[in-house]
């Protein structure tokens, strides 16, 4: 099995990236806010960035690998040749990728006020539309963001996406090239 870990920051292009390997390749895409984003569901709240930052203490609760351990028992279940994996927050949810053995990270870069207009259009969580750019700006440092960019340099390859969904599908069709 091939596990691909895409890294990067909110509204970068991981999942647009993820699903265009995936159905390009057969493969399976997980998120690791999937879990999160079931447990909102579960529980009849609202699926918004401040209610899966909230969320996120599960991890101080019931130990860093909690939602790890949760992914990684879907991964197993999928009995996929390939899983590409984003939502990479946290060093533990790094390592747990490259513990695969066959495996790569991706990181994916964009410029700021792109992604907050990319985020704007999605309308993918509930708060997406009503978030201002200060507050898109201050949200880049709650606990889920801060430490996105240090996994840069740790990545296998960088991809920078500020263009369009046809160039960025052309930049990972070649940084993937040999690798499927």
């Amino acid at each position: 099995m091939i596990v691909i870990g895409i890294i990067g920051a909110k509204a970068s292009g991981k999942d647009t990236i993820a699903k265009y390997i995936a159905e390009k390749h057969s493969g399976k895409h997980h998120s690791h806010s999937e879990i999160l984003e079931d447990l909102l569901k579960i529980l009849v709240l609202p699926n918004s960035r401040e209610n899966a930052i909230k969320l996120v203490s599960l991890r101080d609760v019931f130990g860093e690998n909690v939602l790890i351990n949760a992914l990684n028992k879907k991964i197993k279940a999928d009995d996929s040749n390939l899983e590409i994996i984003t939502g990479i927050r946290f060093e533990n949810e790094l390592e747990n990728i490259r513990k695969y053995p066959n495996n790569k990270i991706i990181f994916i870069s964009s410029e700021i006020r792109t992604r907050f207009e990319r985020q704007h259009k999605r309308n993918e969580k509930s708060d997406d539309q009503s978030t201002s750019f200060e507050r898109f700006i201050e949200l880049e440092q709650a606990i889920t963001e801060r430490n996105i960019s240090s996994f840069a340099d740790r990545a296998d390859i960088v991809i920078e996406n500020n263009g369009d969904q046809a160039e960025l599908f052309v930049k990972v069709d070649q940084a993937l090239q040999g690798l499927i």
